[in-house]
């Protein structure tokens, strides 16, 4: 997810490519929320997995 991708539909769920599209873009709005909620999801089980090990 946050590798930097040279295929086209790749790059477009590519957490780096959506932050500086939203950063630097024009666009005001999320077109697709299930996307950004799935990006909130995958945050949690990575913050949690991380917890996981940090505290073993």
């Amino acid at each position: 997810m946050l590798k930097h991708a040279d295929i086209e539909e790749i790059q477009e769920s590519n957490i780096i490519e959506m932050r500086e599209n939203y950063t630097y873009g024009i666009q005001t709005s999320v077109k697709d929320e299930t996307k950004i909620k799935d990006l909130i999801k995958n945050c949690k089980e990575m913050i949690d997995i991380a917890k996981e090990i940090v505290f073993k």
